[in-house]
């Protein structure tokens, strides 16, 4: 999940922008005034005559680089271009703990230039990981999550190989990490990695603290594990120590929860006793996440609502990213929509839903797999079903695959593809799209959810008997 990292972004802008907004010199002379001297400071050498000395030349640009806004404004420059490309040309000179040191500067500077990554950092990241010792490799792994490297795929693949291996090596934090690392390198194709720190996982619950079980369930949501044991004994774990589970920890343990749809009766009582409490310590993307997840369990109630509709109320729809903005809007509908939410809807004031009508907010998108929405009309094509691509349903928040009508006058039909979820999954794995097909239904659409990958492994046949199921029959 990238809820930390985009907070981090907003932070860094607002304190850049009053830098830049004190007195002194006009903002353009200024910034460029600190970016030669940035610049000039960090002695970047014409031509490289080792790696260390490159990687010398990016501890030195990287520190200096707050003094001209961002590391990313200041690899624009040319000069800064060309070193990076001859030291990324370089990399296979670093030994291990270098090649971790380099992915550590730009992870404190957040941001990894491209020039460095694709030019020969990348291709040295396995070789690294097999001869970091254990902890430091899940560390390694942990950076390039936060910078969100998830390319090549062949290097992430490796990396995934390599913590899969060493997980007899690792303890309860550093096979906690490991699980973070993979669930947040992802998306990744079947087979999903995963499974054997899980595994090694089970042993360890009982000796982590809340903050590691947290982290441990949201990874494993996100992954798609659906090792019963694991959960089991997962749940179980939070529920000794739901009191003691902090703003962050509530809101990442009922993302998971939402994620997996895996709902024990005892856990969701304590934990929305906990949220209660918790909410009035909530930052915004914390009560977020929470009434994101809660929306999706359809739990809605009263005193937890209240501090969470406070706490959404402050918000700025100029900051709010573009996650954020589809996440409020789908809290709203659930609140409008779900006949148990009456009581927390009561309690949004009008000036949450001004900001969010508002907003310069980006809803849906119509599935990116054109091969899968070809195939699929050109059936109905044959069948004689006129139909829509991409219809947009409540000012654009949802976009529907595709749209059709079986009889005049009938109820609408809606088919929404899952990029992302196993074939033999029965519903949406995230929560975005589970609030959405739920909506849809309650707006009076027909919905049949389809994941992509059981389309891919159907027959001719298959596929065509499964559309003609939606058909009436003559």
């Amino acid at each position: 999940m990238r809820r930390a990292a985009e907070v981090a972004a907003v932070s860094t802008g607002r304190v850049f922008w009053a830098r830049c907004t004190a007195s002194g010199p006009p903002l353009g002379r200024q910034f460029a005034s600190n970016g030669e001297a940035a610049l000039a400071a960090a002695a970047l050498p014409d031509r490289l005559s080792s790696p260390c000395d490159g990687l010398a030349a990016v501890q030195r640009l990287c520190a200096l680089a707050h003094s001209c806004d961002t590391v990313e404004k200041l690899c624009l420059d040319t000069r800064v271009q060309r070193f990076l490309a001859d030291f990324g040309a370089q990399c296979e000179g670093l030994n291990p703990q270098q090649l971790r040191e380099t992915i550590g500067v730009f992870a404190r500077a957040q941001h990894m230039p491209p020039v460095i990554w694709q030019g020969g950092l990348a291709a040295e990241v396995p070789r690294a990981l097999e001869e970091l010792p254990p902890l430091h490799a899940v560390h390694a792994a942990l950076m390039m999550a936060a910078l969100e490297l998830r390319s090549p795929a062949d290097v992430l693949q490796e990396v995934a190989e390599q913590l899969e291996q060493r997980v007899s090596d690792l303890n309860a934090i550093g096979l906690t990490g490991a699980l973070v690392a993979l669930s947040q390198l992802g998306p990744w194709p079947e087979p999903v990695p995963g499974d054997a720190v899980v595994q090694a996982l089970v042993g360890f619950l009982e000796h982590l603290g809340p903050k590691e079980l947290s982290a441990c369930a949201l990874a494993a949501a996100t992954l798609g594990v659906d090792e019963l044991a694991f959960w089991q004994k997962l749940h179980a774990a939070l529920l000794g120590c739901v009191e003691q589970l902090m703003p962050r920890h509530v809101a990442d343990t009922l993302l998971a929860l939402a994620t997996t749809q895996l709902c024990p009766i005892a856990l969701l009582e304590a934990l929305q006793a906990q949220l209660t409490n918790a909410a009035r310590l909530m930052e915004f993307d914390e009560a977020l996440t929470c009434a994101w997840a809660m929306s999706a369990l359809r739990l809605f109630p009263s005193p937890a609502w209240a501090s969470l509709i406070r706490c959404l109320s402050n918000l700025e729809p100029a900051t709010l990213t573009e996650m954020q903005g589809n996440q409020v809007r789908q809290v709203l509908l659930s609140l409008e929509l779900e006949p148990s939410a009456q009581e927390a809807l009561a309690m949004v004031p009008a000036t949450l839903v001004a900001a969010i009508d508002k907003g310069n907010l980006i809803g849906d998108q119509i599935c990116r797999d054109d091969e899968t929405l070809e195939d699929y009309c050109d059936i109905l094509s044959e069948v004689g079903i006129k139909f829509q691509l991409g219809e947009a349903v409540r000012s654009g928040l949802y976009i529907i695959d595709i749209t059709f009508r079986t009889t005049e006058g009938g109820s609408p039909r809606a088919v929404v593809f899952g990029l992302q979820d196993k074939a033999d999954a029965v519903e949406p794995h995230d929560p975005w799209s589970l609030l959405k097909c739920r909506h849809l239904k309650l707006l009076g659409w027909s919905v049949t959810w389809l994941p992509v990958q059981r389309w891919r492994i159907w027959s001719e046949e298959e596929r065509r008997d499964g559309v003609c199921q939606l058909l009436p029959t003559r």
